[in-house]
């Protein structure tokens, strides 16, 4: 008899409920618990609106606290990345052995890209209507935001510019897109996977805009992980929240949300805000994790991210330097982050 995929995710959810606070089944395929992510009401310890759910034969969890909702594949890299290898071994050993017991399904068209989106020879994506920052003029604006920001030609190099953000968002989802300003320019910093292929894109303005920052993703199952074409693994890896903190750190990564902890890099560098409650629990949680964490030093100047120091003149010699005195795991991490937090 052939385990089926959901069989095969209930499972898992049974095996990760042992560290999920006051999971519990409350009616047929609907299960609650806590939020391992926002941690859920502050003011009850009782309340639980993390819900898993069956829907279309297919396990899925939302958060209706923090409004977290994904399917049970990503649920699982990213709240337990050290066994998500592990599960997604099980998953392909699923979709190998009923491959030949289902009956063929019709491929649901997709946008094709071929002539819009190709690879050169260092085995990155390129996106039409997008040149890399480096190659534009001093006086630019793109270089003026990004020079009074502190970034240098290695940081900028990673960075896409375009005078019409629409047409490349086109080239990913044109559903997603549709609603977009036309001729919209904005400095685009491409996601890539491992294998240097395009995952999503973000389009930061460089007018006053209501939406500073647009994400688009070429599906809706992508995770956003900032880097990944650039880890080496063989070296400490480091993860931040920002995408564009991320270039001031050697080997670094992105989650582009607070919880680092979905990524996992050796070191999570969490931004240094003390008197922020969602950061502090969420350093607390990886401390408890086992996850080496960055501690900030005590400081008044309420440097609260990575960009702020560069601009404050410190060299990312330097700051790679602090991060490294100021990495931390068990003990002396709970007791260098009683001190920080009471800042």
């Amino acid at each position: 008899m052939f385990q089926t995929k959901l069989y095969v995710d209930e499972a898992w959810m049974k095996r990760l409920s042992l560290g999920l606070l006051r999971f519990r089944k409350v009616k047929p395929n609907v299960h609650v618990c806590r939020c391992p992510f926002c941690g859920d009401s502050k003011k009850s310890s009782t309340i639980t609106r993390f819900f898993f759910y069956v829907r279309k034969g297919s396990l899925n969890v939302q958060c209706k606290n923090c409004n977290y909702s994904r399917s049970f594949y990503n649920f699982v890299f990213d709240y337990s990345p050290q066994q998500f290898e592990e599960y997604k071994k099980e998953t392909l050993l699923h979709s190998f052995t009923t491959k030949k017991k289902e009956p063929p399904v019709k491929k649901t068209e997709k946008p094709s890209f071929n002539t819009v989106i190709r690879k050169e020879e260092n085995s990155l994506t390129v996106l039409s209507n997008t040149v890399n920052c480096a190659t534009l003029p001093d006086n630019h604006p793109a270089i003026t935001y990004l020079c009074g920001r502190g970034f240098k030609k290695a940081q900028i190099e990673r960075l896409l510019y375009t005078d019409d953000f629409k047409s490349v968002c086109m080239q990913l989802s044109k559903s997603s897109s549709k609603n977009l300003l036309e001729n919209e320019p904005r400095i685009v910093i491409p996601f890539y996977d491992e294998f240097g292929n395009i995952k999503l894109i973000q389009g930061r303005a460089l007018k006053k805009s209501k939406m500073k920052y647009i994400t688009i993703k070429t599906h809706d199952d992508v995770t956003k992980i900032y880097g990944l074409e650039n880890l080496d693994k063989t070296k400490t890896t480091y993860c931040v929240e920002g995408p564009l903190d991320s270039l001031f750190v050697d080997n670094c990564v992105a989650t582009c949300d607070a919880n680092l902890t979905r990524s996992d890099a050796d070191i999570l560098i969490f931004d240094n805000e003390s008197r922020n409650e969602h950061i502090v629990k969420l350093i607390e949680s990886a401390i408890d994790q086992g996850r080496s964490v960055v501690i900030w030093p005590n400081s008044t100047d309420n440097k609260q991210d990575i960009n702020d120091m560069i601009q404050s003149g410190i060299s990312q010699k330097l700051l790679m330097g602090v991060i490294r005195k100021r990495t931390f795991k068990g003990l002396m991490a709970r007791l260098e982050f009683n001190k920080w937090k009471k800042v």
